[in-house]
């Protein structure tokens, strides 16, 4: 007989995903230390504050990730600024 935890009277939804994307979940919940459940029930949480405007998230899981010829702490860090700014770029403004 299956052990009884809260979790078990919990709403469970099934979902299916685009392809690829059960991986990025699976990336960015070992990202922010959290199992996939929580990632997701994070993310939708996040999703249904009002006026919350949701930063892209970006992590690196290489060194290819970052560039091929990121060979040093300072080329990386300047890879990083670019593709920082090219997101900020596609971002819509802010009505302030």
């Amino acid at each position: 007989m299956p052990q009884e935890t809260p979790s078990r009277d919990l709403d469970k939804v099934i979902v299916r995903l685009p392809d690829g994307m059960r991986e990025q979940l699976k990336e960015a919940a070992k990202f922010a230390k959290r199992s996939m459940n929580a990632e997701i029930v994070a993310r939708l949480a996040d999703s249904f504050e009002p006026g919350k405007q949701r930063e892209p998230i970006l992590y690196v899981t290489s060194r290819q990730d970052l560039s091929p010829g990121a060979h040093d702490l300072g080329e990386a860090i300047a890879r990083l600024e670019e593709v920082t700014a090219k997101l900020r770029g596609q971002m819509p403004k802010s009505k302030d």
